[in-house]
């Protein structure tokens, strides 16, 4: 198009020439166009320009810092339901910073680290356990018999923390001719597309956080290649290496993406040893003014330990189990604001969760605390679950964020709530956040788990 329009004003060019020539020779008025036109190389096509610096910015090398600093101070008035007996009225204060480094180099070659520190004024307790060595506990315990002495083998100690550093990610990205794709290190993979719940994503140590979906997560060691084809395919392939000491202990990811009309779609399967394979699709779309987005998980027996209801005993399954997310979002123009209001949907499926009231079920804090360790998984416990999440765009005033989220078990009927408010001034780098979170249910349901009432959060952040 941009040839096109330098054609087009060459042509123009020449007929203001033509005339600006023939006015000349009727006024008699000598004019050298020979000295004005003849250099051909006055004309620039503003494609080589524009090709010929972002050519040169995207070869520079860079070194890049940046970051982004949060303190918040909660209030928490718990109402021990489920616990052990606490104080009622529980105060918490946390300041976390996320510290970017970006190295570009050239020929598309990149480093990239992400550290995160984080500081509990009250101090964190952090458990650790010791395994002592057999000989060790021959000459001490010398009179025990072998099994006594395996269930003395691990102590268990209590560490209060204060400071704590970690390193979500730290990846390099290389490429192959620009043809194939190569990041290799700890990484935060884009593994499905539903908003919260993503059941063809096991490759994420880190789940997303419903208090705060926009928390920088750690990432998962290994090494990701991804092979474009036009604009319309994609394949994504990944080996997964936390706590891999052997080739065997790898696990394999890969994706097929493509596009159907308007609607993207996937289709992936993740490997492990000792483990069943997961077959999953995902899609988003577009229909009725809606943007959709929904992904399908199949294993068959699951992977996922999980207990019979009355004999609270672990059991296992020899059928396929599935897992499904459905969700949209609808976006509102109010007043002279394009998408001001916008509201998100999305319903969970889990074929493997319990149709009854699990936690009612378990009675004592011991088998709680058991169920807690070792089967209970956040928001994807029970079968059937539904979650909203709705913001406001310059709520009152153009610098006032409304955010309005909520999550429910439709099985034991009980919702966690959140509501907040962020002011951030326009082009500035700061931001002051209230929120207040309810917990409604009964006593023994997956929103009182903890025994939480009630909480408000003031917080602040910057970002450099």
């Amino acid at each position: 198009m941009k040839k096109y329009h330098f054609l087009l004003t060459f042509c123009l060019s020449w007929l203001l020439l033509l005339i600006s020539n023939h006015s000349t020779v009727l006024a008699n008025t000598e004019i050298n166009e020979e000295s004005l036109f003849g250099d051909s190389e006055a004309l620039i096509s503003d494609e080589n320009i524009v090709n010929e610096n972002a050519a040169q910015e995207l070869e520079a090398k860079r070194i890049g810092f940046s970051g982004a600093i949060k303190a918040d101070s909660t209030y928490t008035r718990v109402n021990p339901d489920m616990v052990e007996p606490a104080d009622k009225d529980q105060v918490s204060n946390t300041i976390n910073a996320d510290f970017f480094f970006d190295i570009r180099l050239t020929d598309g070659v990149k480093g990239f680290l992400n550290l995160g520190l984080y500081y509990y004024p009250e101090g964190k307790n952090e458990k650790n356990t010791i395994q002592l060595p057999d000989e060790l506990l021959k000459e001490l315990l010398p009179k025990k018999t072998e099994e006594e002495r395996a269930k003395l083998a691990e102590i268990n100690i209590n560490n209060t923390i204060y400071t704590d550093f970690v390193i979500k990610e730290f990846f390099v990205d290389t490429n192959w001719q620009n043809k194939v794709y190569f990041r290799t290190g700890k990484q935060v993979l884009k593994w499905g597309r539903s908003y919260f719940w993503n059941p063809t994503d096991l490759i994420n140590v880190e789940k997303k956080d419903f208090f705060d979906m926009d928390r920088n997560r750690a990432g998962t060691y290994g090494i990701k290649a991804h092979l474009p084809f036009g604009v319309k395919q994609n394949i994504y392939l990944f080996a997964g290496m936390n706590e891999a000491a052997t080739l065997n202990d790898l696990t394999f990811s890969g994706k097929y993406e493509f596009l159907l009309g308007k609607t993207e779609m996937s289709l992936s399967t993740w490997l492990k040893r000792n483990a069943k394979p997961v077959y999953g699709f995902d899609f988003s779309s577009r229909f009725l003014d809606l943007d959709w987005r929904g992904e399908l998980s199949l294993c068959h027996g699951g992977n996922a330990p999980r207990l019979a209801y009355n004999s609270l005993t672990p059991i296992k399954t020899d059928q396929w189990l599935t897992k499904a997310s459905l969700g949209c979002t609808k976006n509102y123009d109010h007043g002279d604001i394009n998408d001001r209001i916008s509201l998100t949907g999305e319903f969970y499926y889990n074929q493997a969760g319990y149709e009854q009231n699990i936690f009612e079920k378990i009675t004592t804090t011991n088998t709680k605390l058991t169920y807690l360790l070792n089967y209970y998984e956040p928001y994807a416990n029970s079968k059937y679950y539904f979650a909203f999440f709705g913001s406001v765009q310059k709520f009152i005033i153009s610098d006032l964020t409304l955010n309005l989220n909520a999550i429910a078990n439709l099985i034991d009927k009980s919702v966690v709530a959140t509501s907040g408010i962020s002011y951030q001034p326009a082009l500035k780098d700061y931001s002051i956040d209230l929120s207040l979170n309810g917990y409604f249910g009964s006593e023994n349901t997956e929103a009182r788990l903890f025994g939480n009432s009630y909480s408000i959060s003031l917080g602040t952040s910057i970002t450099f």
